[in-house]
């Protein structure tokens, strides 16, 4: 029997979403890739306690030349003796942003991005961690590149808690 043209672009529509949830799904490797800094440039963190989960949220560097890719890695641990289960109302786990000097998002991982339309839960055991890492190309939402200036980024858990990471300060420079 001969699939007609709906179930085709179904069949493609689903094939794209499974693909979507696989890349934009957490690293869930332990291990500390180490970023490649620059010589004198330096890393960028900053932890916060949202009980009982540790949220850290850091950049590879505190400034960037225009155009230069942005590293940024989110990080959830659970530094309790119990199991902490988050519950999702789809497949995102978390959003990443970027922020204007006005406090206006002017870009995000999730951004033209498709999750699966279904609850699912994650367990973080005690002492475990989950990674999000989010390599950012200075474009914004609108497909323009960012002009140089102070940006600041944050991170969250789409979960019903809605827990934030802080924030941190990076600069964006001019390159002759």
């Amino acid at each position: 029997m001969k699939a007609s043209p709906f179930y085709k672009v179904l069949g493609v529509i689903a094939a794209a979403l499974l693909q979507g949830a696989c890349l934009m799904g957490p690293d869930d490797s332990h291990s500390n890739p180490g970023p490649n800094v620059a010589q004198g440039s330096h890393r960028n963190e900053v932890a916060v306690d949202r009980d009982p989960l540790r949220l850290t949220l850091e950049t590879d560097r505190t400034g960037y030349e225009q155009g230069q890719p942005v590293d940024i890695t989110f990080t959830v641990s659970n530094p309790s003796h119990h199991a902490m289960t988050l519950s999702f109302v789809n497949g995102q786990e978390h959003d990443i942003e970027i922020l204007d000097s006005h406090d206006n998002v002017v870009a995000n991982s999730s951004f033209g991005r498709m999750y699966t339309m279904a609850l699912h839960d994650r367990t973080i055991a005690p002492g475990h961690e989950v990674t999000y890492r989010w390599t950012w190309d200075q474009t914004g939402n609108n497909d323009e590149p960012l002009s140089p200036g102070h940006y600041q980024v944050r991170a969250r858990l789409t979960e019903s808690e809605g827990r934030r990471s802080g924030t941190l300060d990076f600069e964006i420079v001019h390159t002759p």
